[in-house]
């Protein structure tokens, strides 16, 4: 009589992946203006992904004749590092954009106080606040009342024009506005 082989699913793979993505958005939402932590936070888990993966491929290879649940179930975590490695501007901008709404919901009452606070001087008025600016990435929040940060560049009025002089959203490499938030803020990566 032999013993009889139960098939379950490996749970860690699946787990691990879910971890990954936590990791990145509160990584994201809490260390937004520390790029170096970010940048060794993600080059980390790139290279527990690398190891694991591995790992997976060489058991899913192992359990798949006699426990093919097992064996697919292995297979989920070099399938998502492949999609990975295939598509990295979804795998890379989705928890950056989940973690930046975070980060603006956690800070957000501080922001509406120093929107509050800006001077009326006739104008809508504008705030700029740039969390990461460096020569790779700027990103930040942007409270206008005016609305016009969503127009598309040269539908912009004079007076915008004139309240934006001497911010980043005055950068010639133009920026983009990732999030439509309450009360006239915005989520923006800026070009500068």
């Amino acid at each position: 009589m032999t013993a009889e082989v139960i098939d379950h699913p490996a749970r860690w793979p699946a787990l691990f992946i879910a971890g990954t993505l936590l990791i990145l958005v509160f990584g994201e939402a809490l260390l937004v203006t520390e790029l170096a932590w970010l940048i060794l936070i993600r080059l980390a888990l790139f290279a527990a992904w690398l190891v694991l993966s591995l790992t997976a491929i060489n058991l899913a290879l192992r359990s798949r004749r006699g426990s093919p649940r097992r064996a697919m179930s292995y297979a989920i975590l070099p399938s998502a590092a492949l999609f990975a490695i295939l598509w990295p501007s979804i795998a890379v901008h989705a928890p950056t954009v989940l973690g930046d709404r975070l980060h603006f919901a956690l800070q957000r009452p501080t922001y509406e106080i120093k929107a509050l606070a800006l001077p009326h001087l006739g104008e809508p008025r504008l705030m700029v606040i740039n969390w990461v600016g460096n020569p790779f990435r700027g990103t930040g929040v942007v409270y206008d009342e005016s609305d016009e940060v969503t127009l598309p560049r040269g539908q912009h009025s004079a007076s915008w024009k004139a309240r934006i002089d001497r911010t980043v959203l005055a950068c010639p490499y133009d920026y983009t506005v990732n999030a439509v938030l309450e009360g006239h803020f915005y989520l923006v990566d800026f070009g500068c």
